[in-house]
């Protein structure tokens, strides 16, 4: 009996028989189109649609999800921390306010929509941006002197050795290649902008005259972020760490903070 029973068993294990209902639907999350349709139902609220002037949510959706699909990369894409992106998304449009710490997580996908991406570069490989690496897994791009190393970062104290890759220095310190040293104050010489105090930036520096920042690549000095509304090419120009691009992508303003409004520039992707 026992023999016979047992092709049976196989074969039910193989093929689930006897289980309870049809399989479950797919994870709307799992591609960037059905991701970007959710983004686009959360940022859509009735204080953004009303701010905006928009037509209704519907048409509000239409172009939020248009302008998703253009900032969230498809090659790479995981749904792993969807969730907490989306949480994050809604929370920033609640109030039809974005600050400048909201307008990177929802224009530069930083925060909690910095782990979306499983970047092509492992462990131990160069990497200029935390997207070049595996973000979904926790690595991030741990910069030195001479670059930087996709790792995942432990942080260590003042004062404190930083040789090993993965370490990255407490607020206010960087690694100089050793141990974690104080940031640089200003019309120091510098490499990138971590290494100037928090206020401060690393510009590139070209026969005696300023340049555009610094990306570790040559020689530069410590100089103040651009204050809200001046000029800027890059986030790292401004003190509020938020540079909102021309449509033509050549210029920018830092801001700190933006309401939305019928002649607000960003509402053109919320109507």
């Amino acid at each position: 009996m026992r023999s016979r029973l047992l092709p049976l068993f196989v074969g039910c294990w193989l093929l689930g028989c006897g289980s309870d209902g049809p399989e479950p639907p797919p994870n709307p999350l799992a591609t960037v189109s059905g991701f970007c349709v959710e983004w686009a139902k959360v940022a859509c609220n009735s204080e953004v649609v009303d701010a905006c002037q928009a037509r209704d949510e519907e048409a509000c959706r239409d172009t939020q999800e248009e302008f998703c699909l253009d900032l969230v990369p498809s090659s790479g894409y995981e749904a792993t921390h969807a969730k907490a992106c989306l949480r994050a998304v809604q929370n920033a449009y609640a109030d039809a306010e974005l600050t400048a710490k909201e307008l990177l997580t929802v224009r530069a996908l930083r925060g909690d929509c910095s782990k979306l991406i499983r970047g092509s570069a492992d462990e131990g490989d160069s990497c200029d941006e935390d997207s070049d690496c595996d973000t979904t897994k926790g690595y991030a791009c741990v910069r030195r002197p001479d670059g930087g190393t996709c790792q995942i970062p432990e942080e260590v104290g003042a004062g404190k050795s930083c040789r090993a890759e993965n370490a990255v220095c407490e607020e206010d310190f960087f690694c100089d290649g050793r141990n974690c040293v104080e940031r640089l104050p200003e019309d120091e010489a510098c490499t990138h902008s971590s290494e100037c105090a928090s206020d401060l930036r690393c510009q590139a520096v070209a026969n005696g005259e300023g340049g555009s920042s610094s990306s570790g690549d040559g020689d530069g000095m410590c100089v103040e972020r651009a204050a809200n509304t001046d000029p800027c090419s890059s986030h790292d120009d401004c003190r509020s760490g938020f540079c909102l691009m021309s449509d033509s992508g050549s210029d920018g303003e830092c801001l700190s903070l933006i309401v939305l409004g019928r002649a607000e520039p960003l509402c053109a992707e919320l109507k």
